[in-house]
Order: structure tokens, then sequence, then C-alpha cells
């Protein structure tokens, strides 16, 4: 094939509802022209093998400069409440194809059916208007449907500033302008904006005024607070619901909701203290956070209304078993150690997903330190650790909050040290986005159950992986040289998505990976299936082609029924096989 005749493919917002309308733009290859006699473009909207839409295009006939985009348009049928869509784009020169670009986008009820979450950290008053557009549209090609706005505020306990420019307490310069041209510049792209805003953080300043509202410690000279070499150290206040504290917090959430336009609220919080001392009314009354935390979250969303954005950090899954069923959209967890390893991200997926009942996504922060410039990591060790953590976190049915300001990463707690992706990297990481869009039902669908841990590795004999005849080290719990399998299945399809840990450096997601995985060639699958199977498919985003591969399958007879067989060509990092049951 011919390379880049097809520059690119986007869609013009980060994700749809029923009944909007997707404008498709393709952007063509510089000089082009010189011979499209008998040049055709096709256009296909798909999932699997069902077409939604399909178009050819002769680029003789357009009456258009092939400089500019060619742009189409597709009506969503109102009935489609969560779909993942393929698109397709094919450039055929008499009739033989040389060059073709995939990408997809998805379509939901709400946001958060799917919600790859993504941020902004940079507000300072000369940021200009076009690096602002240019980053919000990278950050929608990504597909990022919900931005958290991090550290835009004036302070803790006082987020809008009374001037347009002000400083934060870390004397970084801020504009409530620039911050109300992203909020806009989001909504434009089908990006719902968020705002953080901590709990019960509060500067000095404030706890002068309020020595009564704040968290006390038991002896009363210490301190629940953080950054304190910081002369405007942050105060941990009180939440409980007989404190001023509470009300007035909220009451600044919606401020900010009024007065810039955000859709909701990101509630943080920073892991500590677990039991404080409640001042009220000098009366000094012992209170449990986690429970605390509860009632928190249900008061914000009595206040905001239904429609309000909510996410809630439970930092390192704390507490996880309180929060997760209380009135917030998703449930969010900032991972940090002891929960190390890859195998550790999945249980923290799997723990929320029951908590939840199975009505809401799982996202998860892991920042990528081993990116962090001041670790002085090679970069290609971090993106391998970064893609893997990627895969793990994908795989196992969450989303991912890594991505953001551009083309940009995190590395820190702190999203101003975030780090600029690689050309190389981006196009890595673009897929991998492409994929979790286009394939989100078969990856997010929350009636898919995970069976891994009954059907595949130890005892269970319902899958089983080999090369050349030979059974293969497999696992579903995520080992060192082997290749892991996660198995979930509903009623209309069943998946197996495989990661590849064979050769890799460590088990832990936030350390550098010095090398790849060890490429694995033609694994065969054996599958244990009492359903009539319609079609296998085999999908990656790792070779830079995310359309999926109708895989030939045959059927075999096995002791406790019938099993299908069939081969995956190679599994670099992470792939997908989907298989419809009638």
């Amino acid at each position: 094939m011919e390379s880049q005749l097809i520059q690119k493919v986007t869609v013009d917002k980060a994700q749809y509802h029923p009944g909007e309308r997707v404008k498709i733009e393709i952007f063509l290859k510089k000089g082009i022209l010189n011979d499209i006699t008998n040049d055709d473009l096709k256009v296909e909207i798909n999932d699997l093998d069902q077409k939604f839409y399909n178009t050819e295009i002769r680029l003789i006939g357009l009456k258009q400069d092939l400089a500019a985009s060619i742009v189409l348009f597709w009506q969503i049928p109102k009935e489609i409440h969560f779909e993942g869509f393929g698109l397709d784009v094919k450039y055929y020169k008499n009739e033989q194809l040389v060059d073709s670009y995939s990408t997809g986008f998805d379509v939901v009820e709400k946001w958060f059916q799917a919600p790859r979450y993504g941020f902004l950290s940079e507000f300072k008053p000369d940021k200009k208007e076009k690096d602002i557009y240019q980053r919000l549209e990278i950050m929608k090609d990504f597909h990022l449907n919900i931005i958290q706005f991090y550290d835009w505020m004036y302070r803790h306990h006082q987020l809008l500033s009374l001037q347009e420019e002000y400083k934060d307490i870390f004397n970084r310069p801020l504009s409530s302008r620039i911050v109300k041209k992203q909020v806009d510049g989001c909504k434009k792209n089908g990006m719902l904006p968020i705002a953080y805003g901590a709990m019960y953080g509060a500067e000095r300043e404030f706890v002068v005024e309020h020595p009564d509202w704040i968290a006390a410690t038991r002896d009363g000279v210490t301190k629940n607070s953080l950054c304190n070499d910081n002369p405007e150290y942050i105060q941990i206040m009180n939440i409980a619901d007989n404190c001023p504290w509470r009300e007035h917090i909220v009451d600044q959430y919606q401020q900010v909701i009024e007065k810039l336009g955000f859709e909701g609220i990101h509630i943080d919080q920073y892991g500590f203290p677990k039991t404080y001392y409640s001042l009220v009314n000098n009366k000094r009354e012992l209170k449990d956070m986690a429970a605390e935390f509860g009632r928190f979250i249900e008061y914000t969303r009595k206040e905001l209304g239904e429609e309000a954005a909510l996410i809630f950090n439970a930092v390192n899954n704390w507490p996880v078993e309180v929060v997760a069923s209380k009135p917030q959209d998703v449930v969010y967890i900032e991972v940090w150690s002891p929960n190390d390893t890859f195998y550790h991200l999945r249980q923290l997926i799997l723990e929320a997903k029951k908590l939840a009942n199975y009505k809401k996504q799982i996202i998860l922060a892991a920042y990528i330190s081993s990116l962090n410039k001041k670790k002085k990591i090679s970069q290609e060790a971090g993106e391998r650790a970064a893609r893997l953590t990627a895969a793990t976190i994908f795989a196992n049915g969450s989303f991912h909050l890594v991505l953001g300001e551009g083309a940009n990463i995190l590395t820190d707690a702190y999203y101003p040290e975030f780090r600029q992706l690689t050309a190389e990297f981006r196009a890595i990481m673009q897929n991998y986005y492409d994929l979790i869009t286009r394939y989100s039902k078969y990856l997010f669908s929350q009636n898919l159950r995970d069976k891994s841990a009954f059907l595949t590795g130890g005892i269970n004999d319902e899958i089983k992986v080999s090369v050349n005849g030979e059974k293969m080290n497999f696992s579903p719990n995520g080992e060192k040289d082997s290749i892991w399998t996660i198995v979930k299945e509903n009623k209309k399809f069943k998946t197996l998505n495989l990661v590849n840990l064979m050769g890799i450096d460590t088990i832990k997601w936030d350390k550098p990976q010095y090398t790849d995985p060890k490429i694995q060639q033609y694994i065969e699958i054996e599958w244990l299936i009492d359903e009539e199977v319609k079609a296998v498919y085999w999908i990656t985003a790792d070779k830079g082609d995310i359309k999926p591969r109708k895989i030939d399958f045959i059927c075999d007879k096995h002791e406790r029924g019938e099993i299908i067989k069939f081969t995956i060509p190679e599994l670099n990092y992470w792939g997908l096989v989907i298989v419809k049951v009638y």
C-alpha cells in the first residue's frame, strides 16, 4: 500500500448521544491532485460485520479543493443508546486498495456509560487561543469525553477569585477567562468539563477565621494538614453535617457551576485522616471520616441536583465499600502502593464493580511515575510501562485517567508535572483509545460478567492456550512470563482479552519496562462453548489497524460437549477476541 494517502479521519465530538449528527472529516495527503482520475474513497460505519452506513466518493467528481478536508455527515438513529461504531475509510486507485484508515466513535445516553476521563491543568493568563483549541482538538480525537480541570481555583476554600487574573497558593498565575474559554471549548468538542474541588481543604487565612471548623487531631496541637512547608498550608476541615464547612464548600461548588459553566465536580480527598475530632459548639467528638464521606456525597448530590456530574476520589481504594453505592456517577480510584501489580489493578476493578452492583463504570487514576522527568528513566521504558498499564485497565473493563492537556500523560498526583507524548507513543495511544471507543460495548457493557477465575488456568479446562500443540503458560492472575487470559460473557457474546506478559521486566505497573513483551505468534485457542457460535473476531491496536479480523474456527468434540478451535496470528501487547453466539 502507498503510505498516508489518507492523513487522518476525524469526527467532530469526543462522544455522541442518540439522534445527533456525526460530522466526519477525511484529510488527504497534500499534493494528491497529480493523478486522481481513477481514485475512489469508500467510507463505512459498522459494528463488526454489521454495516450502518457506506458510501463511495469519486475524487475526480468532487467540486472542492482536495487540500481541504472531505466532509460527510451521518445521523445517529434515536434508538441507539450504548454502542461503539467503527469508521473505516479505504482509498482505491484503479480499483486497487492502496491505503486505509480506521477509527471509531461511540453513542451513549449519558456520559458515565463510557467515561474516558482526561485532564486540563494549565490556565495561565497568556495561554494562546490557538494553543487552547489545538490541545482540545487532540483530546477530542482521543475521545476523552469528560475533562477534569485540575487546580484551576484561587484557593481550596474559595474557588473563585475576585479578580480575573490571580495566583494560587503555589504562586502559579491563573485566569478565570482562560478557564471559561476552555470550559466552552470542551463543550464544543463534546467533552464534559468538571471542576476539581477538594471537599475538605482550606488555607490558613480561612482557618484563622474558623478554628472550630477544622478536623482536629487527638492532641489538639498537631495538625491534619498538608503542604506544611507552605505558609498557606492546607488544613483538613470537618465535613460533618453539624459543621458549617460542609454547606460552605458545596455552595462554592454551586457557584463555579453557575458562573463558569462547569457541568459537575471532581470531589477530592487526601487519603487521611481516617478519623478526626469535631470541635463544633466547643464539643470534642470523634468522627469516622469514611462514614462522613458517604454523607457528604449524598448532601452534595441533593444540593447540586441529579444532572450534575459527580466523581469522588477513593484514594487508594479508601473507602470504596462506603462510597461505591453512594450517588456519584462512577467509582473512581486513585491507585497507590501497596496496590503495586497489574493483578492488583484487576482486583480493584472487580471489587468496585461488585460493590456498585455492576451499575457504575470504574475509573482508575494510575499515574505513570516512571515517565516523570525527575526520575531520569528512559522515556521508552516509561512508555512500555504506560502501555501495559493501559492494556491491563482496559482489558479488565475499566477506564484510565492518564491523558490530557493535549497529547500529554500524567506522571504524578500533581497534574502540572505531566509529560508530552513522543510522536511514536502518541500514535500508539491514539490506536488504543480508538479501539476502546469503537469496541466500547465489548469491553465495558455493564451486563458483562468476568468468568476468568473459573474458566481459564489452574484446574479449569474450558479454555486452553497453546503453540504448536504445546501448552503455553497462561493464567487469569497477571503472572510474569505468562499470557494473561481475561474472560467475560453476556448472553450475546463472549470475550477473551489477552495481555502479553512474556519476557517483561516486572509485574509492577508503576515500574519501568526496559524490554517489550516477547511477541507470541500462532496462538492456538480451544474454548468449550455450549451456545451456537456465529463468528469469531480478533482485534488489536498494536499493529496500527483496529479493524476486526474475522478468524476461521472449527468445531470439535469434547468429553463435555463441543469446543471451538482457532488461531491468533500474533500478540504483541494486548488483543481482544470476540465470540458472537446465538
